[in-house]
């Protein structure tokens, strides 16, 4: 198997193909194939990220919102536990404030009301509005449309890589089989 480290018809240079001849240069081969495997892990999740918010724009909205709302509309039936929501979030959040200002932003924009529980009024429960429901279904139209940025892959190869990807994370203690 040939890696694309130098130009290739126009092609542009793999950092990370490089990156990985610099590490069996430096280090040897031992450990150069995870290596690279992460590095591209990481590089794809920040192109997809990318992608969703430039088609997302469209909605009106970022792919972090987008989490948050499909969260609150997927399992916030009558209303989402504020502090609930990042627990259910597929993206990652590094801390509740980083939801809340989310939610703060979503309801500024009239697409999540928030209330007090009122069983218990410590607790903010987050709904969607009408308009944040229709704007999710357009942002899920959006998305699926686009196959949620895996266009470049076949439905067989999507189920092959997220097959391989649950296993890493069944690995780690993420997800059980």
């Amino acid at each position: 198997m040939t890696r694309n480290t130098e130009a290739d018809n126009g092609a542009a240079l793999d950092r990370i193909a490089a990156g990985r001849g610099l590490w069996e240069h430096k280090y040897g081969s031992a450990g150069a194939p995870a290596m690279e495997a992460v590095s591209n892990l990481v590089r794809v999740h920040e192109i997809i990220v990318n992608f969703m918010d430039k088609y997302l724009a469209d909605c009106d909205m970022t792919f972090g919102e987008y989490d948050v709302l499909a969260v609150i509309g997927d399992l916030g039936r009558g209303g989402m536990p504020l502090g609930k929501i990042g627990e259910k979030a597929r993206q990652f959040f590094n801390h509740q404030t980083s939801i809340t200002n989310v939610v703060s932003r979503l309801a500024d924009h009239g697409l999540v009301s928030t209330r007090s529980d009122p069983r218990d009024g410590r607790v903010t429960l987050v709904s969607l509005t009408p308009t944040g429901v229709r704007r999710l279904r357009k942002a899920n139209q959006t998305m699926a449309g686009l196959n949620f940025g895996l266009g470049g892959l076949t439905e067989a190869e999507q189920a092959q890589l997220t097959a391989l990807l649950v296993e890493v994370r069944v690995a780690h203690g993420d997800a059980r089989r």
